[in-house]
C-alpha cells in the first residue's frame, strides 16, 4: 500500500505535533490543521482518511463530520474524544464516522485502524 495521506484535526498543537511524529515515524504523510481551518485544508490536500478531535473551540469533530463529508463522503473519518461513551459513538456513526477512538488513543491501535479503514474503502469504491 502506498503512502497513506491522513488529515488531523485537532485544536490542541502538542498533541497534534505528537502524533503527527509517531504516524510519520510508521511512513504516513500527515497535514494538520485546527478545527477553524480544516474544510479549506481538506479541499486542497485530499487525503485518504482524517483523524478528527470531538473537543475543539468552534467546532466540535461530531459537527464538522458532515461539512467534511459534503466535499467527500466516501472519505473515512476517526474521531478522537477524551469523553467517548456510547450516545457519543452512536451519534458519530449517524453522521458518517468510520469509528471512534478515545483520546489520547494507543497509537499501534490508531496506525491499524486507519490501515483498515483506507482497505475497507478503497475496496467499497472498487466494488461501486
Amino acid at each position: 500500500m502506498r503512502n497513506i495521506k491522513v488529515l488531523l484535526i485537532d485544536d490542541d498543537i502538542g498533541f497534534r505535533s505528537a502524533l503527527r511524529e509517531v504516524l510519520i515515524h510508521k511512513g504516513f504523510k500527515v497535514i494538520e490543521t485546527e478545527g477553524v481551518r480544516a474544510k479549506q485544508v481538506l479541499l486542497n490536500c485530499n487525503p485518504d482518511v482524517v483523524i478528527l478531535d470531538q473537543q475543539m473551540p468552534w467546532i466540535s469533530g461530531i459537527e464538522l463530520t458532515p461539512i467534511l463529508k459534503d466535499i467527500n463522503p466516501d472519505m473515512p473519518i476517526i474521531l478522537l474524544s477524551a469523553f467517548c461513551d456510547v450516545p457519543l459513538a452512536v451519534q458519530a456513526i449517524k453522521v458518517g464516522v468510520y469509528d471512534v477512538m478515545i483520546k489520547p488513543p494507543d497509537f499501534d491501535e490508531l496506525v491499524s485502524k486507519i490501515k483498515e479503514c483506507v482497505a475497507n474503502t478503497k475496496k467499497k469504491l472498487l466494488k461501486a
